[in-house]
């Protein structure tokens, strides 16, 4: 404002400044470039120019951190960056970053990390900052389950599997707690009735390994699946023991022409190959079933045989149990089951019909 002007004289040009751009209490001044309008180039006038107090509030500064979502990798670490609502001018944030409030998996708290610089050419100082947090979460990481199970030749003992559990987190593998669980079936799949421990008789099985996973590491399973044999090259030739042998067909789909003698044939291996003929292994040999069309009738008989030997003898010469089954008072169109008991407490059933 002036005070001052006589008659129509006039100041053109008025204007005033704080005397910084910073906030807190300043000095308020008349701009310079004003122009005394007195129709005597100012020359009228012996003018004073006069100060005035003023205050620059800080302004609002909000940073905000930003919803993340990833996959445990031992680290708290965000890949956001977050942003900023308030700056005026030129002024910017430096050093912005944040970060989850664990490294565990589950619902997570981002926050913006100490350290930012407000860069407003005081220092910070020009801003009131308010951080705000975010939701994010942090999934578990996948698994790797590898077993270790290799095929083995029959030796009397039960080769157990092993098996490593490794994620992406390389200083935390491997991965024992909680530890893998073996479960074994017999065959090539996982299908069927579990075995109650880990095999150790000839034959195919399968074992799966299960992870059940932990806070930061998701569940995870492996099969693998191998095969236990007799030696090779033994009196056994290989063959495995615990199955009827020919001329008798193991599928069960062999036709005999009634009255004719049926060579029921078996081995059974040691660890080494070789067929054991030690008296005693038969403990027992009945017929349990005849099947004729639809009808099934369940029975236990003494089976007949064609010569002398009423039960299993040993062939030395073949290596192998044998007993001629006699099918003269059997009946033709008829299928008929076997088994064998052995005195390990084990058995081999088997079946043929009669033409």
């Amino acid at each position: 404002t002036t005070i001052g002007l006589q008659g129509t004289d006039t100041v053109t040009g008025l204007g005033q400044s704080f005397d910084s751009k910073n906030a807190g209490n300043r000095t308020l001044s008349v701009n310079p470039g004003y122009v005394v309008v007195d129709g005597n180039g100012g020359n009228n006038y012996t003018v004073t120019t006069h100060t005035a107090a003023g205050t620059i509030s800080v302004h609002a500064l909000d940073i905000n951190a930003l919803t993340d979502s990833k996959t445990y990798d031992a680290t708290t670490a965000s890949t956001k960056t977050p942003t900023t609502i308030g700056l005026q001018g030129t002024d910017t944030v430096t050093g912005l970053g944040q970060s989850f409030d664990s490294k565990n998996a589950g619902n997570r708290t981002l926050s913006v990390n100490p350290g930012y610089v407000v860069v407003d050419g005081n220092g910070g100082a020009n801003y009131s900052v308010t951080l705000h947090t975010a939701a994010g979460t942090i999934t578990p990481a996948p698994v790797a389950v590898v077993v270790t199970w290799n095929s083995w030749v029959l030796d009397g003992t039960a080769h157990l599997p092993t098996a490593t559990v490794t994620g992406p987190v390389a200083a935390e593998n491997p991965i024992a707690i909680p530890a893998v669980t073996f479960t074994y079936y017999a065959g090539s799949t996982t299908g069927g009735t579990a075995l109650a421990s880990a095999p150790s008789t000839p034959g195919t099985y399968t074992v799966s390994a299960s992870f059940p996973g932990s806070t930061n590491y998701a569940a995870g399973s492996k099969t693998k699946t191998i095969t236990i044999t007799y030696a090779a090259g033994g009196t056994c030739n290989g063959e495995p023991g615990h199955q009827i042998l020919q001329p008798i067909n193991a599928d069960g789909t062999s036709i005999f022409r009634q009255g004719s003698t049926v060579p029921a044939k078996f081995r059974v291996c040691d660890s080494n190959g070789a067929s054991i003929g030690t008296p005693g292994v038969v403990a027992a040999f009945n017929l349990t079933q005849r099947i004729s069309g639809i009808v099934s009738t369940t029975v236990n008989e003494t089976v007949v045989s064609t010569t002398p030997d009423s039960s299993f003898r040993w062939d030395s010469t073949a290596q192998q149990w044998i007993f001629n089954i006699n099918t003269k008072n059997l009946s033709s169109g008829t299928t008929y089951v076997y088994v064998i008991s052995l005195n390990d407490g084990s058995t081999i059933s088997f079946q043929f019909g009669l033409k």
